[in-house]
């Protein structure tokens, strides 16, 4: 049976059980391989630990036989807990209550908007919301081939038809 694996992180050593190395089919072989399986606790610091695995072939071999424990260093890395995914982002609801344009005129009324969010009318910089998500948009060259306007505050948008065009 190995020898418990030293230097790993708090609470101590990790008990030999079920950590052993299976001996090869073949005993003239040199080498053997296994699996060593190590679990922290969720209080375990984050950091690189440096660890030492010591084994035998589970037998106390007489002075001058075969099979000298055989020693491997390694190292554990034991990341810390993935951080939360980050909140969606808050989606407006643009409500407009007055679009209209006049010759050019434009003159859009709404709220729903994103506090103090930059406003765009068919991507073009007009205003900003208010701290409540209050808006008023005016520009005095304006066209819309469409007769529409998309409102959006770079979290959601609404298209509106414009009176008077």
């Amino acid at each position: 049976m190995p020898s418990p694996i030293v230097g790993t992180p708090p609470p101590g050593n990790i008990p030999p059980p079920p950590n052993s190395l299976s001996p090869p089919n073949n005993f003239s072989a040199d080498h053997a391989t296994g699996q060593v399986i190590v679990s922290t606790s969720a209080t375990t610091p984050p950091g690189t630990y440096p660890i030492t695995i010591t084994g035998n072939a589970g037998i106390t071999p007489l002075p001058g036989q075969c099979c000298p424990p055989q020693t491997l260093a390694a190292t554990l890395v034991v990341n810390g807990p993935q951080p939360p995914a980050p909140p969606p982002p808050v989606a407006s609801k643009i409500t407009i209550t007055r679009a209209e344009l006049n010759s050019g005129q434009l003159r859009i009324e709404g709220n729903g908007a994103k506090p103090n969010a930059a406003m765009t009318v068919n991507g073009q910089a007009l205003g900003s919301a208010d701290g409540a998500g209050n808006f008023r948009l005016q520009t005095t060259v304006f066209l819309a081939p469409t007769c529409t306007a998309t409102v959006s505050d770079g979290t959601g948008s609404t298209t509106t038809p414009l009176a008077g065009c």
